[in-house]
């Protein structure tokens, strides 16, 4: 036996043995966590005219790419890999330091490095916007407050990729914010502050595989929002953070980790906060923000720069 025929008999008899563990297998080994934010290939209907046939045999590609039994196993491999070398697999992405993951809009950090900048007819029309919402809803005797919470990677700058050079300080985050007050358009609070003071205490404010708040984060800007509610008349003081519960949730980090379909081989490594103990959901929501729709409207804003000159502000 010439060596070029074994060399083609083993590799026939590896694709099979790899066929078959593919089918064999995942019933016995856990499914590894991932999201693709799309709907998987199904399968196609039989073609009822000749002319049918082209797409019904796409179809049928697609289908078995995407449904393949060892696909999610074989892409959280390859992932895991690539995240060792620094690599995403995901164009929604961003691996950093550390094995750090960061969300990518498709702006590369845009927002927060201020590329492109925000023009300023763009500024004054967003401010005018803010000083009209607030005229009109004071006008109904309400108070209006823009609550803007921070991005991960100006939290954590030193987390990024490599040739993240870190957060400019001229951003419409923070730039907005300092307007606001200073024309006097209306009350928007930025939450960049209170978790960099809340990393100052040695507290992990967001979890190094997801866009999420740890339950650390989430307390800084309750307990900010809460304070600055307070100073406007509106709600009670925050409530200490030894009120609140901290628990380890029995699940996997998601989102980012998820999109990489690496969640399967990352654990949480922060806490997180619930309600006081004995006092049921509904009933801390009362006690400790005291707050009536009629009187308050709060509106998170996201300011994310997109590849065109203009600004995202959801609400």
């Amino acid at each position: 036996m010439t060596a070029s025929r074994r060399h083609w008999q083993a590799l026939i008899g590896t694709i099979l043995v790899l066929l078959v563990s593919a089918f064999l297998a995942p019933p016995f080994i856990s499914e590894p966590g991932i999201a693709e934010n799309r709907v998987l290939a199904q399968r196609p209907d039989l073609p009822q005219h000749l002319s049918q046939i082209s797409g019904f045999m796409e179809g049928v590609d697609a289908y078995v790419a995407d449904q393949f039994p060892a696909r999610p196993y074989l892409i959280a491999a390859l992932n895991r890999l690539r995240l060792f070398a620094g690599v995403s697999g995901s164009d929604s992405v961003l691996v950093g330091k550390d094995g750090w993951l960061f969300y990518d809009n498709g702006s590369h950090m845009g927002a927060v490095r201020n590329d492109p900048p925000m023009p300023e007819p763009e500024t004054q029309a967003w401010l005018q916007v803010l000083a009209g919402r607030t005229e009109a809803l004071q006008a109904r005797g309400a108070t209006y407050l823009v609550v803007v919470p921070p991005l991960k990677e100006a939290i954590y700058p030193e987390y990024g990729p490599r040739w993240f050079a870190g957060p400019e300080t001229e951003r419409p985050a923070v730039l907005l914010s300092a307007l606001a007050d200073a024309s006097g358009a209306g009350e928007v609070l930025y939450l960049e502050a209170p978790l960099i003071e809340a990393r100052r205490q040695g507290l992990k404010t967001f979890s190094r595989h997801e866009t999420h708040w740890t339950g650390h984060g989430a307390y800084f800007g309750y307990q900010a929002i809460m304070t600055r509610l307070a100073q406007l008349g509106v709600a009670e003081a925050p409530l200490p953070m030894d009120a609140f519960k901290d628990v380890r949730l029995d699940r996997r980090p998601a989102d980012l980790a998820l999109m990489l379909g690496v969640a399967g081989f990352v654990d949480i490594d922060h806490l997180q906060l619930e309600n006081p103990e004995g006092l049921a959901r509904s009933e801390t929501d009362r006690k400790s923000t005291r707050l009536n729709s009629s009187h308050v409207v709060i509106s998170y804003a996201v300011f994310c720069l997109k590849k065109k000159n203009n600004i995202e502000h959801s609400t």
